[in-house]
């Protein structure tokens, strides 16, 4: 993502935020195995309200968690990249 800030004029949220947007606009979630152990780093980032709004949506439909969405998210946008 530091790479996409020199590309593009936009901070890392604007990306995150973005990456958001494509989710809740294509729903396409993929699961995938991961070990409930495996530690993960805590990030403060500002979110769209209506990127929450779709968040939430998504988790009450698909039964996935905010976090999980999120990362799906950010996975799908750098799956699209390559």
């Amino acid at each position: 993502m530091r790479d996409a800030t020199q590309v593009y004029d936009a901070g890392v949220a604007d990306i995150f935020n973005a990456c958001i947007m494509e989710l809740i606009e294509h729903e396409d979630i993929t699961l995938y195995e991961s070990k409930e152990t495996d530690p993960y780093a805590a990030h403060t980032f500002y979110i769209l309200e209506s990127n929450v709004a779709g968040l939430e949506k998504l988790n009450e439909k698909y039964g996935v968690s905010i976090r999980k969405l999120v990362n799906i998210a950010i996975r799908n946008v750098f799956k699209e990249e390559k």
